[in-house]
């Protein structure tokens, strides 16, 4: 296949679509070592990570309200919703929100870095 959405069949509730979004970052890593590692070395958060040590963290972006993973449908779109804690490279937080057509396998990823807090590993 072209794209491994094609090979995703959802039944086009929220949790279908949340489900395909994970499984294809997951599966992006499918036998993958070390440096072939970015993915698995987040984690999806529902709470705010930074409650802790808020000083830490530099904000490039306004700080969300709601952390929770979450999927909006319209009519001609599902839209995926959800924020990673990472350490690779440095501790960040990024925001991942796939939008998925409804009648198709389309689907269009965008990732952006919310929040950066020093530190991190390396492999």
């Amino acid at each position: 296949l072209e794209r491994t959405m094609q090979g995703i069949e959802g039944d086009d509730t929220p949790r279908s679509y949340l489900s395909a979004s994970i499984f294809c970052r997951e599966l992006g890593e499918f036998g993958a070592f070390w440096h072939g590692c970015g993915w698995s070395t987040r984690s999806i958060v529902g709470a705010d990570p930074t409650v802790e040590d808020p000083d830490r963290w530099q904000w490039s972006e306004k700080r969300p309200t709601d952390w929770r993973p979450c999927v909006e449908l319209s009519r001609r779109e599902a839209r995926v919703i959800f924020y990673c804690l990472g350490g690779l490279g440095g501790w960040t937080i990024r925001r991942h929100v796939d939008t998925y057509g409804r009648r198709n396998d389309d689907v269009r990823g965008q990732s952006t870095e919310l929040a950066f807090g020093g530190g991190g590993f390396l492999f």
